[in-house]
């Protein structure tokens, strides 16, 4: 298979890491699609320098315009330009699995618990998907925002999403949020599109159990591994045009933008509900940006503080 930096290699090194990172990831990546941005710029912008901020920002624009889940997408862009095919497989059952198991369970009446968007270890949770956004909203503002054309750029996006409701906005916002509500992102780490597992596995129209939930998972996100193969290759040659820079120089302050709206509605306004959860969101940030500590740790931290206080 071929390496990062196009030689060929003769062991499977690779592939398993970006599994064992993306299956951390996809243990504790709670908070929906626009968390999991922050996430993965945490963890593979600024702990592992995988790729800069540009690249990366270039990436989520990318999986903006193509159909389906965009953070999966994503994670399936950096396995592929990490390890290959064997990095994008790697990618998405890491980040995958986890929700994917969960969700099987529930629909096999595992779970027990009822409702739980309103226990304590969630709302910490929310309260955590603020602290990991607006550490990447800011950590993408200082890198792709540094003059006032950009910031201006930045700032009339996040103006357009927050205050002109029409088809357009309502769109991005939806596919930032995640097609179903945001509370229930919540209660799984990992992708929202792994509700197909649980729709899968009792259905009554087909097969069920297992085999259902596996062949609903396939169908829902091959078109996407299929897309991101197909279209990353030509993409990386047509970003390094001139003219194409220039386009997404903007784009890319765009980018920052729409994290931004989505950073105020709907990750602040489902995470911060009241003084105690303001205090986990405002620790939470703080053990991000100033002690470095590692975004799955603070998620955990998160979590526990949740429960003691709210």
């Amino acid at each position: 298979m071929l390496s990062a930096e196009g030689g060929r290699r003769t062991d499977f090194g690779a592939p398993l890491l970006v599994l064992l990172v993306f299956l951390r990831l996809g243990c504790t990546s709670f908070g929906g699609p626009v968390a999991h941005l922050g996430y993965f710029r945490a963890e593979f912008v600024e702990r592992r320098r995988w790729l800069g901020d540009r690249a990366y920002a270039d990436l989520v624009a990318l999986c903006q315009f193509l159909p389906g889940p965009a953070s999966s997408q994503v994670g399936m862009a950096i396995g592929l330009q990490r390890a290959g095919i064997l990095g994008l497989v790697a990618a998405w059952l890491g980040f995958t699995l986890p929700s994917a198991v969960l969700l099987f369970g529930f629909a096999l009446g595992v779970s027990t618990l009822g409702d739980v968007s309103q226990a304590g270890w969630v709302l910490g949770l929310k309260a955590a998907a603020v602290a990991v956004v607006g550490h990447a909203v800011l950590g993408m503002a200082k890198s792709l925002t540094p003059d006032a054309r950009r910031a201006t750029i930045a700032v009339g996006v996040l103006t357009v999403v927050l205050l002109v409701p029409g088809p357009l906005t309502m769109f991005g916002a939806m596919a930032l949020a995640g097609i179903a509500g945001y509370g229930a992102a919540q209660a799984v780490p990992g992708p929202l599109f792994t509700f197909a597992a649980f729709l899968g596995a009792v259905t009554t129209g087909g097969p069920s159990g297992l085999l259902g939930a596996s062949i609903a998972l396939l169908a829902i996100f091959l078109p996407s591994a299929l897309l991101v193969m197909g279209v990353l290759p030509f993409w990386e040659r047509l970003r390094r045009a001139p003219r194409v820079q220039r386009v997404l120089t903007g784009a890319n302050s765009g980018v920052v933008g729409l994290l931004a709206a989505a950073l105020y509605d709907p990750v602040f306004t489902a995470g911060v509900t009241n003084a105690a959860s303001l205090v986990v969101a405002a620790l939470a940030f703080v053990a991000l940006t100033s002690w470095k500590t590692p975004a799955w740790a603070v998620v955990l931290g998160a979590a526990g503080a949740g429960a003691l206080l709210l």
